[in-house]
């Protein structure tokens, strides 16, 4: 898969689960990963899809979902690729 697909496939499966603001921010994060590592892109392909296998993460809301990758996919499952990715904090209006 090129590139350019790779990067759509990430921001499509983003997407799915998370809200605008936090698919920017998490796409900031892995474009500039992907700049430092060619395989950036196929890493969080593969994060994401095996927790999508999960029948909890199936059966789930989309907050638990939401949770799950920003709590654990992002923070604890890019470690086993030798990154990650702090979570996003909503911004919250006064």
């Amino acid at each position: 898969m090129d590139e350019d697909l790779q990067r759509e496939t990430v921001l499509r499966l983003l997407q799915m689960d998370l809200e605008p603001d936090a698919v920017a921010y998490y796409m900031t994060k892995i474009d500039e990963e992907q700049q430092r590592c060619k395989d950036s892109y196929s890493q969080v392909i593969q994060v994401i899809y095996e927790k999508h296998q999960q029948p909890k993460f199936q059966q789930g809301t989309k907050k638990y979902k939401q949770k799950c990758l920003t709590d654990f996919v992002f923070t604890k499952n890019l470690q086993n690729y030798g990154w990650h990715i702090k979570p996003y904090k909503e911004k919250t209006s006064l």
